[in-house]
């Protein structure tokens, strides 16, 4: 029952899975040299680290400045529908939207030159980076270009009941299209 929680100046350390599917917001003791909060969202130096599952807005903007999202960031959040990414991002590890499970749709804001979206699916050039789980529509067709399907890309779609590849998928990631 735990929905908030302020971490203290010396923690130098959170592990991926820490927090509860409760917690709303985290606040850290300023001076803290490794970690902040931006509107209850934890940042770890530039990397986002974790949005609470808790948190119950259904749009989510990452702050500009922000170069990476960690794998388990936004882990199993059932809320959020769309999620707007800065020109600043740079990486994510693995795939952090994996388990957003209501997302419906994703931007990239324009001048970013290592990813972009196409109908809200996520791209890092021609990679298939993030099919988001709650996007409308029983068909996709993958953009013809497209040499990539990412790690977990299309995992757990529960309305996609067909995809058409185009001829230039060269690498499918583990788990691409599980559940």
């Amino acid at each position: 029952g735990l929905t908030t929680i302020e971490i203290p100046i010396a923690v130098s350390v959170i592990g991926g899975d820490a927090f509860g599917s409760s917690m709303t917001a985290i606040s850290v003791v300023a001076g803290n040299p490794n970690f902040r909060a931006v509107d209850g969202v934890l940042f770890k130096g530039n990397e986002l680290f974790l949005f609470p599952r808790g948190k119950t807005t259904t749009t989510y903007s990452v702050p500009a400045g922000t170069t990476a999202i960690g794998d388990t960031a936004f882990d199993r959040n059932t809320t959020l529908t769309l999620i707007s990414l800065p020109a600043s991002l740079t990486s994510f590890i693995s795939n952090p939207l994996r388990g957003v499970s209501g997302l419906e749709s994703i931007t990239v804001e324009v001048g970013n030159p290592n990813f972009n979206t196409i109908d809200g699916v996520l791209f890092r050039g021609s990679a298939l980076v993030a099919y988001p789980k709650a996007k409308t529509g029983a068909t996709y067709s993958v953009p013809a270009g497209t040499t990539e399907i990412g790690e977990a890309a299309f995992q757990s779609t529960p309305t996609l009941t067909t995809i058409t590849l185009p001829d230039s998928i060269t690498v499918i990631g583990s788990d691409a299209f599980s559940y």
